[in-house]
C-alpha cells in the first residue's frame, strides 16, 4: 500500500504548510522512497508564495536581489511590476500586492537597497524607537560604511565605521 505523508520542517514561512519554496524541493514523502514534489504547483503560485514569505518577515518589502537569488526570473519579476503585483519603492526594491506602504516598509525597503549593510539612523532611527512621531517627515535617513556607494535617490546616506555583532 502507498501511503503519502508531508514533510514537515521547522523555520518555514507559516503560509508554505511545511513545504520547501524550490520547484523540486520538499513536497511530499511516500513510503516507497520517492520524495520528490508531488503536489501540483505551477511556476506562478511557487514564485507568489516565495513573494508573501519574504514580504511577511520584511514589512511588505522585497528586494531584486533576494528574488534573483531565490530563483526567480527578471521576466517574472518584470511581469508582476507591468501587472501592478509589485510596486517600486526605490531601485530595485518592491512594495508587494499593494501600493499603499505599511509602517516600517520604506525604512526596511533603504536597507534592502544597502543589502542589509546598512543601519537607521538620525531621524529614521528615532521614529524606529518612538523618540519623534512616526512616519518621520524627512527621507530615511541610513548609515553605511564608508566603502559603500552612497548613490541611491530618495534615501539619505552618511558614512561611518560600522562592525558587527554577534
Amino acid at each position: 500500500e502507498l501511503s503519502v505523508r508531508p514533510r514537515r520542517s521547522a523555520g518555514r514561512c507559516s503560509g508554505s504548510e511545511g513545504r520547501r519554496l524550490g520547484p523540486w524541493a520538499g513536497g511530499a514523502s511516500v513510503e516507497c522512497g520517492v520524495g520528490w514534489n508531488m503536489h501540483a504547483q505551477s511556476p506562478t503560485q511557487r514564485a507568489d508564495r516565495l513573494f508573501a514569505c519574504l514580504a511577511a518577515r520584511q514589512h511588505g518589502v522585497v528586494a531584486r536581489w533576494q528574488l534573483l537569488d531565490a530563483g526567480v526570473t527578471a521576466d517574472q519579476i518584470k511581469w508582476r511590476l507591468a501587472t501592478g503585483r509589485l510596486h517600486e519603492l526605490y531601485r530595485g526594491v518592491y512594495l508587494v500586492g499593494h501600493a499603499a506602504a505599511p509602517q516600517y516598509a520604506h525604512e526596511m525597503a533603504a536597507l534592502l537597497a544597502f543589502r542589509l549593510e546598512a543601519v537607521l539612523s538620525h531621524r529614521s532611527a528615532a521614529a524606529l524607537w518612538d523618540l519623534l512621531p512616526y512616519p518621520a517627515t524627512a527621507p530615511v535617513w541610513v548609515t553605511i560604511a564608508p566603502e559603500r556607494s552612497a548613490a541611491r535617490p530618495r534615501i539619505k546616506a552618511c558614512r561611518a565605521r560600522l562592525e558587527r555583532r554577534a
